[in-house]
């Protein structure tokens, strides 16, 4: 993902971490759940973003090419939401069902 980061002391001396997860518009079947996106970046646009003498035309090029990575999703369990249910099967794909857990026929 394209994302900076900053550490700063604040003039009362308060150390401050802030990052921000630069986005696109949603495609595919994010755009399903979402109208944006983190942009995720190849291995090789990894490198040049995170080369430390690459030039800003460069970086801002990362921003605008053409990103195209494929998502799926499935429903899951609601009980992933409670943060006491920690179960691997939490993972597994679970019928459609309503916010009350009622199975529905239509996801």
């Amino acid at each position: 993902m394209a994302a900076v980061w900053e550490e700063y002391d604040d003039e009362a001396g308060n150390a401050f971490h802030t990052f921000s997860i630069f986005t696109q518009p949603s495609a595919g079947f994010a755009a399903t759940i979402t109208n944006r996106m983190p942009l995720f970046l190849t291995q090789d646009q990894e490198r040049t973003w995170l080369n430390k003498v690459v030039s800003e035309d460069d970086l801002l090029k990362l921003l605008v090419a053409e990103h195209s990575f494929e998502f799926d999703g499935f429903t899951v369990s609601p009980q992933l939401n409670n943060v006491e249910f920690d179960k691997p099967s939490l993972h597994l794909p679970m019928p459609a069902a309503d916010q009350f857990g009622n199975l529905t026929l239509f996801g």
